[in-house]
């Protein structure tokens, strides 16, 4: 059977496994979750980024670099992005290439359970007008933004905890979407969910894009505290949008 191309950014490898050959090279430049990748490497892991199916919910919680670690299943070495909060979120540059199946992931049939509520909460945030960016000092409008669960109970703490709570909780592939199984387990996460959730409003235009170009000053900070009076639980931070 003959290969077939595979575009990743702007360079086209005449098949996956000539594409992946890339990404081992990468691995193998790179100690373990020691520094983030930087320069070609970095670009090329934002472009193998792009491709995967599970994209918005690996970068959903903010991504500020991308590094190179040993795989939770301590099998292989994978790719990570480095979220706003510090922690990691693998993700599977086979699975990008198109070389391994996506398997269903519960953080994203987790995030489709509370999208809703999520929608919701933005539509209440911009009740009044534009929200100000604490990190860019930017004003944002509706589509500026997006909304993100503050420290301690990211949405990826969420997810963990719950799972411990409910470890065999069945997710299933539907179309594009991954979602829970059972209606009842997804009710359940959204409960789990709104008791522990501290939602605020970040630029959906940062992160990903800033790894190119130094940061932003900050805003004054009598600004942010007139947004904390407007926005009463809503923290404004920088971050991209899935």
């Amino acid at each position: 059977m003959a290969s077939i191309p595979v575009v990743v950014g702007r360079v086209t490898f005449p098949s996956k496994k000539s594409a992946n050959s890339k990404v081992q090279e990468i691995y193998s430049r790179h100690t373990s979750g020691v520094c983030p990748l930087t320069g070609a490497d970095l670009e090329f892991a934002l472009d193998v980024l792009d491709l995967h199916p599970q994209r918005a919910s690996i970068i959903a919680e903010g991504c500020t670099g991308i590094v190179v670690k040993q795989a939770s299943d301590q099998k292989t070495r994978c790719l990570a992005v480095i979220q706003d909060n510090g922690e990691m979120e693998e993700f599977s540059a086979r699975v990008a290439l198109g070389i391994a199946p996506c398997k269903p992931m519960l953080s994203a049939a987790a995030r489709n359970a509370v999208a809703k509520q999520i929608q919701e909460f933005k539509a209440r945030a911009f009740a009044q007008g534009s929200v100000l960016c604490a990190t860019s000092g930017a004003r944002l409008s509706f589509e500026d933004a997006h909304v993100d669960h503050a420290p301690k109970w990211t949405f990826k703490a969420i997810v963990e905890a719950f799972k411990q709570e409910h470890p065999d909780t069945p997710i299933t592939h539907l179309g594009t979407q991954d979602l829970f199984q059972n209606s009842s387990d997804a009710d359940a996460f959204r409960a789990f969910h709104d008791v522990r959730a501290h939602l605020r409003i970040v630029d959906k235009k940062e992160n990903l894009s800033t790894l190119r170009r130094s940061p932003k000053s900050a805003p004054d900070e009598a600004e942010l505290s007139n947004e904390a009076i407007k926005l009463s639980k809503v923290v404004v931070v920088s971050k991209m949008s899935p």
